[in-house]
């Protein structure tokens, strides 16, 4: 259940100017329990540079936990190297999926 959930508001937050996405995000809040995990909006919002970043680490993170290696392990060099390169590539431009894919590709470990 929770992947179908998960699944309908990866959808809603990507659409957001669709009418029936925008009532599933705003009737969210009701429906989800004060136990559950609930991503911020802004945190999410790939125009920006905190949304793009957050995107970038969570992939690096998935990756390495599915080549087993240690989830921390050179991560700080990982975090400076992915910010500089980051900000580099969003000045002056819009950052699309490939320019992430690119950058994650120059961070791998």
């Amino acid at each position: 259940m929770a992947d179908v959930i998960a699944g309908a508001y990866g959808f809603a937050i990507n659409n957001p100017r669709d009418e029936y996405t925008r009532r599933l995000l705003d009737y969210g809040p009701e429906i989800i329990g004060p136990g559950s995990i609930w991503p911020e909006r802004e945190k999410l919002d790939l125009s920006t540079f905190e949304g793009m970043r957050n995107v970038i680490v969570l992939q690096e993170l998935v990756e390495r936990s599915r080549r087993k290696i240690d989830l921390l392990d050179g991560i700080g060099e990982f975090l400076v190297s992915i910010e500089q390169d980051l900000r580099e590539e969003m000045s002056g431009k819009i950052v699309g999926q490939n320019d992430v894919a690119r950058l994650l590709e120059r961070g791998k470990t």
